[in-house]
């Protein structure tokens, strides 16, 4: 009786640790890694699935990043050889579930009554149950998160073929036709960049296309993707505001002004002039960029319903609000 318990228990246990160690919330990995690809970081995203060894999705996503052409094959040939040893090792949960179920008969029916029994043995097996319902999910949470993931990857390995001009159209750009961003603080202009490339870095790190040298800056601060459409620019959760209002995504247009932490930045047609309006004053809540949903209170939509979600990959904590959907990542304290 007692025997038959803990062997259950055991079972269950490491098969539990197991799957624990190889699985991440894929939701937040994969929002956090497209991001990264969108933004041109793919160092960032590599380091990030090498944080988690043990995670089966995150291993196969490390094989798709490093496929030289369609990375569908390689992250499901890569998904396929990490679960199997999980898929291998699912007698031991059939074993402890009815090990489990048989201690609880046993010591249910036998003279008297061992309730220690009926404990381990009742938690045994339902514990293995839910192991077999764990490995379910690993496989479903792979399969909803592909998609997204395979568009990020193949969006940015495409090429990007120039469109030869029309017959009647000039070889050189009309005036207007290009749209600048000019960065200024206090009034004096500090940078300055033609919107003339696919995916346009904005942040402190040397490597940005517009790099701003300031403290209220984050090292990647935000990203502008530029298609033949238009300027779409995305916040990579350091706080971004356009013509005041706090946005996570939003298309650019002639004229709009960013505020990048305490920084300016105006979006305009040729080179124009340098902006000469210094950076409004904001006297009634700090800047953006210095509040974080760990304070209890949303920056963008002021909400203090906060919730602190699980690490992704180890080493990066989301909380997220629950108000609006605005989420920041931090590495723990």
């Amino acid at each position: 009786m007692w025997s038959a318990a803990l062997l259950a228990a055991l079972f269950a246990a490491w098969r539990r640790w197991r799957l624990l160690s190889a699985r991440v919330n894929t939701a937040i990995a994969n929002d956090v890694l497209i991001k990264l690809l969108r933004a041109g970081n793919l160092d960032r995203a590599r380091k990030l699935c090498a944080a988690a060894p043990r995670s089966v999705y995150l291993g196969a996503v490390s094989a798709a990043l490093a496929a030289p052409e369609d990375p569908r094959p390689a992250f499901e040939d890569a998904f396929a050889r990490a679960i199997a040893p999980h898929q291998a090792s699912r007698w031991m949960d059939l074993v402890a579930m009815v090990a489990g179920l048989v201690a609880v008969v046993i010591a249910a029916t036998a003279a008297r009554i061992a309730p220690p029994v009926l404990i381990v043995g009742g938690a045994a097996a339902a514990l293995a149950a839910l192991n077999l319902r764990a490995m379910r999910r690993l496989r479903r949470e792979a399969e909803d998160g592909l998609p997204a993931l395979i568009d990020a990857l193949l969006a940015r390995s495409r090429p990007v073929v120039p469109r030869p001009p029309s017959d009647d159209a000039a070889v050189e750009p009309e005036p207007g036709g290009v749209l600048y961003l000019v960065a200024s603080e206090g009034g004096d202009e500090i940078g300055r960049v033609p919107l003339d490339r696919e995916v346009i870095k904005i942040g402190r790190l040397a490597s940005s296309h517009l790099c701003i040298d300031h403290p209220s800056v984050s090292r990647m601060h935000a990203v502008i993707e530029t298609t033949p459409e238009g300027s779409t620019l995305i916040d990579l959760g350091s706080g971004t505001r356009i013509n005041g209002a706090p946005v996570n995504k939003a298309v650019l247009a002639d004229g709009d002004e960013i505020q990048i932490g305490d920084i300016i930045v105006r979006v305009t047609s040729g080179p124009g002039q340098p902006v000469t309006r210094p950076a409004p004053r904001r006297e009634t809540a700090p800047p953006i960029s210095t509040l974080d949903l760990r304070s209890g209170t949303c920056p963008l939509c002021r909400g203090r319903t906060i919730a602190k979600r699980p690490a992704v990959a180890g080493d990066l904590i989301p909380w997220v609000c629950e108000s609006c959907g605005y989420a920041q990542l931090f590495a723990p304290r």
